[in-house]
């Protein structure tokens, strides 16, 4: 993840909305304010995706379980259908 202060992305700030737009995080510092991360758009909705997964604690449990399992003891998403309707 590159960092960079306020007053530097305020100078390159179309460069750099470019940047993340192409995937790149970025962490810009402020001495008056708390940092702030740019991440694109498709980075922000993976990201609240998981977060509104991980909200329910059955969910949670499940994800946790699932890290647990052996490749080899799991489904391969096609054989669950989840993506029949995509």
């Amino acid at each position: 993840m590159t960092c960079m202060y306020a007053s530097n992305a305020r100078k390159d700030f179309f460069q750099l909305l470019k940047r993340v737009s192409e995937g790149e995080q970025i962490t810009v510092h402020s001495n008056n304010n708390d940092d702030v991360i740019m991440i694109s758009k498709e980075d922000f909705e993976i990201y609240d995706l998981n977060m509104d997964l991980i909200k329910n604690p059955q969910n949670y449990r499940k994800i946790i379980e699932g890290f647990k399992s052996k490749p080899e003891d799991c489904l391969a998403a096609e054989e669950l259908g989840v993506f029949d309707d995509v």
